[in-house]
């Protein structure tokens, strides 16, 4: 199977695993903002748009900053035999954790067009390379 594919069946995965825990807290911050949106100057918390949103992006972080900096891999990556590793010889973990940060945002719905262009980026690229890893100077590997 392809480089490409497996990455893309394992950021499903990873997908999934973020998506049901963030919905649960989403529900959870959802309730929480309801009963403090009657508080008069907490008007701002009537608007639902960002709790699922920041709640996944937060989780996400989480929960790929820990697999990448203990394992260097995370479940999805695990199930696809994938792991990361940095570029050049520096092996810090602030670039996983930026490569994380990266990777959220851009999955974001405002800034989703950058996913498009790292998808596109990384089936042009004979590396296979994604717009976050070229930022973050990581790459993704098939281990033996």
């Amino acid at each position: 199977m392809e480089l490409t594919i497996k990455r893309i069946i394992a950021y499903c995965i990873d997908g999934l695993i973020v998506g049901i825990p963030s919905l649960v807290l989403s529900l959870v911050f959802g309730f929480i903002r309801l009963i403090l949106s009657l508080l008069p100057f907490m008007g701002f918390l009537r608007h639902p748009f960002w709790a699922f949103s920041v709640t996944s992006v937060v989780v996400y972080i989480l929960y790929e900053s820990i697999g990448l900096i203990a394992f260097k891999t995370t479940i999805g990556k695990y199930f696809m035999n994938l792991r990361v590793r940095s570029i050049d010889s520096d092996v810090s973990n602030f670039r996983f954790i930026l490569r994380t940060i990266f990777k959220a945002l851009f999955s974001q719905s405002f800034l989703f067009i950058l996913t498009i262009l790292s998808l596109v980026i990384m089936v042009v690229k004979d590396k296979h390379s994604s717009l976050h890893d070229m930022l973050a100077r990581t790459e993704v590997y098939e281990m033996d």
